[in-house]
């Protein structure tokens, strides 16, 4: 059986998505179920509740955002998780774009950061 999936797109910039391949490979795992994981991790904590600021992802066409590599990204999750995404964003008044790149954010800045070399 093939479970549904919906594009869900937003923008990241090239060290978020450097970042969540090498966590997909590290743990032998997909790109998309990773970042699956990390946005239904994302929407049980709420982190937001506790002061989380929302980020809004830079466009690909300002020079901020060509300058980090910002670039478009489709994530292929499942039906139920689109949902919770949408309706989290409805719920705030702010963008699905805005919830899904603050969650692989999150992920990646608080829960579990990239080790760098000492």
């Amino acid at each position: 059986m093939t479970i549904k999936r919906i594009l869900v797109p937003t923008r990241i910039p090239s060290a978020l998505r450097i970042y969540l391949k090498a966590y997909a490979k590290q743990h032998r795992d997909t790109l998309e179920s990773s970042c699956e994981t990390m946005l239904f991790l994302f929407l049980q904590q709420a982190p937001w509740r506790q002061g989380l600021r929302w980020r809004t992802p830079l466009t690909t066409h300002s020079d901020e955002g060509e300058s980090q590599g910002w670039r478009q990204f489709n994530l292929p999750v499942t039906v139920e998780l689109a949902a919770r995404l949408e309706s989290q964003a409805n719920q705030l008044d702010i963008s699905r774009s805005s919830v899904t790149y603050t969650g692989l954010f999150w992920f990646a800045k608080y829960i579990c950061p990239p080790v760098t070399p000492l």
